[in-house]
C-alpha cells in the first residue's frame, strides 16, 4: 500500500485515479443549483467511487435517471440495464436542497467491473447516505444498496438491507454484521460500512451500530463481476432513496470516518 495523508490518518491502494474535486468538475450538473459542484465535500484522498445524488443525466424532459456518474473520476458509473423497461428506471427526487436517486422496488442502476473497485483483501470503507421504507424480494432476504459479488453466497462487498430492515454488511455470506437498530422509517440515514485487516464493523449517523466481526480477510475483488445499486437483476429491491454512495479503497482510522461523517452530514444537513 501507498501511504497517504487522509484526515489525520490514512493509507490506500488500488486504481484511485484522479482527485474527487477534480473530477467531479468535469461533470454536467443535471439537476440542482449551479454552484453544487463547488459546495460538495473536497475529500482529501480520491475516493474509489462516489456517487452523489446531485449529479445525474435525466432522460430529457423527465426524472427518469439515464446515468448516475461517478464523481471520483475512476468511470464507475450507475447505469440503465440496457432491457430495463420504464418501471425498472430509478428516478430523482428532491430531499431538502440536494436531490437522491429513487428506487422504488423494481429500479436498478448496474456498475461496470473495474479494477479500482477490486479491493482484493485490503482495507476499505463505504458510506452510503440515503432513506429507505422496505425491500422487494422474492426471497425476502434482502434490498441492495451496492453490492458486488460473485453469487451463491462467494466473496464480494455487500451492503443491503436485511428481511428485518437492518444494515446488513458482509463480504460473502459467513462473514457478515448487521446493525442493532432498523431503518426503515424514511428518515435519512448515513451507514458506514468497514474492514480493516481481520475487523469488520457498521455506524449508523455516526455511532457504532452492531457487534463487530474479526475475521481472516477475504478476497473482495469479485474480479469480472458487476456491482449494483438499488438491486441486482431481479432480486433484492430497495425501496428507497439513495442520496450518495462513497467507496474508499483506503484504511480509514476512527478519526478518518469522523471527518467524513461530519462532512456528509454538514453537507446534507443531517
Amino acid at each position: 500500500m501507498i501511504a497517504m495523508s487522509f484526515f489525520g490518518g490514512c493509507s490506500s491502494g488500488g486504481d484511485t485515479g484522479a482527485t474527487a474535486q477534480d473530477a467531479g468538475s468535469d461533470h454536467q450538473y443535471s439537476v440542482g443549483d449551479a454552484n453544487e459542484p463547488d459546495a460538495a465535500p473536497a475529500w482529501q484522498i480520491a475516493p474509489a467511487i462516489w456517487l452523489d445524488g446531485d449529479d445525474v443525466t435525466l432522460v430529457a424532459g423527465t426524472t427518469t435517471v439515464q446515468q448516475w456518474p461517478d464523481r471520483s473520476g475512476n468511470q464507475n458509473d450507475g447505469l440503465v440495464p440496457a432491457d430495463a423497461g420504464s418501471s425498472a428506471q430509478p428516478t430523482t427526487v428532491k430531499i431538502g436542497d440536494h436531490h437522491a436517486v429513487s428506487f422504488n422496488g423494481s429500479a436498478y442502476l448496474s456498475v461496470m467491473d473495474k479494477p479500482s473497485l477490486e479491493w482484493s483483501t485490503r482495507d476499505f470503507a463505504f458510506f452510503a447516505v440515503l432513506r429507505y421504507t422496505g425491500i422487494v424480494d422474492p426471497g425476502a432476504v434482502a434490498g441492495v444498496i451496492y453490492t458486488r459479488n460473485t453469487g451463491n453466497d462467494l466473496p464480494g462487498v455487500e451492503l443491503r438491507v436485511d428481511a428485518t430492515n437492518h444494515f446488513y454488511f458482509g463480504t460473502n455470506a459467513n462473514t457478515w454484521i448487521q446493525s442493532t437498530g432498523v431503518y426503515n422509517d424514511n428518515q435519512l440515514h448515513i451507514a458506514m460500512l468497514r474492514r480493516q485487516g481481520r475487523h469488520l464493523d457498521i455506524r449508523v449517523d455516526g455511532a457504532p451500530s452492531g457487534t463487530p466481526m474479526d475475521v481472516d480477510p477475504i478476497d473482495a475483488s469479485a474480479v469480472g463481476v458487476p456491482g449494483f445499486v438499488g438491486g441486482s437483476e431481479s432480486i433484492e429491491y430497495l425501496k428507497g432513496d439513495i442520496m450518495s454512495l462513497l467507496g474508499f479503497d483506503a484504511t480509514l482510522d476512527d478519526a478518518a470516518v469522523s471527518k467524513v461523517e461530519t462532512q456528509l452530514k454538514a453537507y446534507y444537513g443531517l
